[in-house]
C-alpha cells in the first residue's frame, strides 16, 4: 500500500487550487472530458493512485451527483466538441467517456447513467467485442448485444482501434487499418455514423510526424473528434482530434474530483510531457 499521499494530490489541492482561487480563476466555460475505465470494486490498493483504472460504482454515482451539485452540464462528446470549437460552449461542462469497452460499463455504469440522465461515450477495442462475453487480459468485455442496447438508450460509441495495440510501434499501414476498419465494424453493427476516436496508451505528443499521420487517417475516415490520455481540461486551442482528458479512478474522493473539474489538475500535463520528452531522448 501507499503510505504517503500522492504528490499530485498534494499539489492540486494545496497549491494549485488555492492559487487559482486567489487569482479568481473559477473554471467557468471549461470542458472537462472525464476518462474512466473499469466501474467496479476491484482492489487496487497496491497500485499507485495515478495508475489506477477502477472506480467503485458507489463512487461513480457520487461523481455524477457532484457534477450536478456543482452546476455543470453533462454533454455528449460530439456535441461538446462542436460547441467548443464554434464558440457556443457556455458555463462549466463535463463529458463522460469510458475506454476499453469493459463489461462492467454495461453492468455497473450504464444503469447509473440512465438513473441520472447522463450521456456518455464508450470507446471500443473492436476485436474484443463479439457476440459472447470475451475475457482478455483478465477482464470481460462488452458483447454486441450490450452495445446495441446501450446505443438504443442514448449512449454513444467510438473507436478504440481494433486490437488496442500501441500505435506508435506499428507499421503505418497497420496503424491506418486499426483506425479505418474499427469504425466500419462499429457502424455496421449499430447502423449509425461513428464520430469519435480514443487513442490507446500514452499519447505520443512529442512525435509530430506520427501525430500528423494519425490526424490524416482520422480525417480521411470521416471522424469528427478524438480524445487522448494527455491530462487536462479540453479547450478550443487544442486539435479537435487530440483533446485532453482528466483521468478518474478510485482515488478521486469529492475534494480531488472537484479540483479536477475546475482545472486544478491540469498542471500535471507539464510533468507528463517532460517525462515523454526525456523518454524519447533516451530511446533515440
Amino acid at each position: 500500500m501507499n503510505r504517503y499521499p500522492p504528490f499530485e494530490r498534494l499539489v492540486s489541492l494545496y497549491a494549485v487550487q488555492p492559487l487559482r482561487r486567489l487569482l479568481g480563476v473559477q473554471g467557468d466555460n471549461m470542458l472537462s472530458v472525464l476518462m474512466y475505465h473499469s466501474i467496479s470494486d476491484a482492489d487496487e490498493s497496491a497500485v499507485a493512485p495515478y495508475y489506477r483504472l477502477c472506480t467503485p460504482p458507489a463512487l461513480f454515482e457520487r461523481h455524477l451527483q457532484i457534477i450536478r451539485e456543482k452546476g455543470y452540464g453533462i454533454l455528449g462528446l460530439a456535441e461538446a466538441v462542436e460547441q467548443l470549437h464554434n464558440g457556443t460552449l457556455t458555463g462549466g461542462n463535463v463529458v463522460i467517456t469510458f475506454d476499453d469497452g469493459l463489461l462492467d460499463t454495461y453492468e455497473n455504469a450504464f444503469p447509473l447513467l440512465l438513473r441520472h440522465g447522463a450521456p456518455a461515450t464508450v470507446f471500443l477495442p473492436v476485436n474484443f467485442i463479439t457476440d459472447r462475453t470475451m475475457r482478455l487480459r483478465g477482464q470481460e468485455h462488452l458483447t454486441w448485444q450490450n452495445v446495441i442496447e446501450m446505443a438504443q438508450n442514448g449512449m454513444a460509441f467510438g473507436s478504440h482501434t481494433l486490437t488496442h495495440r500501441n500505435l506508435r510501434i506499428l507499421p503505418r499501414a497497420v496503424l491506418a487499418n486499426e483506425i479505418a476498419r474499427s469504425k466500419v465494424i462499429i457502424e455496421d453493427h449499430l447502423g449509425i455514423t461513428v464520430q469519435s476516436f480514443s487513442y490507446p496508451f500514452a499519447f505520443p505528443e512529442t512525435e509530430k510526424r506520427l501525430i500528423l499521420f494519425i490526424r490524416q487517417c482520422l480525417e480521411h475516415n470521416k471522424y469528427t473528434c478524438g480524445v487522448t490520455t494527455m491530462i487536462g481540461t479540453a479547450s478550443a486551442s487544442q486539435d479537435r482530434f487530440f483533446l485532453h482528458r482528466i483521468p478518474v479512478n478510485s482515488s478521486d474522493d469529492e475534494a480531488l474530483f472537484t479540483a479536477k473539474l475546475t482545472g486544478s489538475y491540469d498542471w500535471l500535463h507539464g510533468v507528463q510531457y517532460a517525462f515523454k520528452k526525456v523518454r524519447r531522448m533516451v530511446d533515440v
